[in-house]
């Protein structure tokens, strides 16, 4: 983190430089350069400027092909903004994760989309929505080989049943990681 502390001005000249011209190319790297630093705004306390960042990134790339990169941005959008308390935009990205991911038959990202979109329903009370989502995600991750797929649907589920005061289930759930 202290490497790109010193070096965070660069890389913010680095996405501004992938925002200008007409290349696909520089709009693919702004995603990825923006989603490999999802980490480094909350440990900084920076999660505004993080979705910033995002937000940037991911209208430039808008009039691209859909790929795994904006997959990937899109799952980190998500998080971000739930993160920062704005879960109605958090599941409108989640909502454009699930499409664009089903479209490019990204199911690791379906997955993602499909987590998040349950794990916010939840936090909102939402909980049928959030136990149906969550509950896709577990499928799609089973149906591709499961493994690291299913951490995030499973937690979610543990979490949820512990919502609902449903504390055994919550058990099983939480046993299964």
């Amino acid at each position: 983190m202290a490497m790109i502390d010193l070096d965070r001005d660069n890389f913010l000249r680095a996405l501004d430089w992938c925002q200008g011209g007409s290349d696909a190319d520089r709009a693919t790297t702004g995603l990825r350069l923006a989603s490999a630093l999802r980490y480094y705004w909350p440990a900084r306390g920076l999660n505004a400027l993080g979705v910033e960042v995002m937000r940037v990134a991911l209208a430039r790339a808008a009039s691209c092909a859909p790929d795994l990169a904006q997959s990937r941005a899109l799952g980190v959008i998500t998080q971000a903004c739930w993160r920062i308390g704005q879960p109605d935009e958090a599941l409108l990205h989640a909502q454009r994760h699930r499409q664009l991911a089903a479209s490019i038959n990204d199911p690791a990202g379906l997955t993602v989309a499909h987590a998040n979109s349950g794990n916010i329903e939840r936090s909102l009370g939402h909980l049928d929505a959030a136990q149906a989502q969550l509950e896709t995600a577990l499928r799609i991750a089973d149906e591709h080989g499961g493994g690291a797929l299913r951490v995030q649907p499973v937690h979610g589920l543990a979490v949820l049943a512990l919502a609902r005061s449903a504390a055994v289930e919550a058990d099983q759930r939480f046993a299964e990681l």
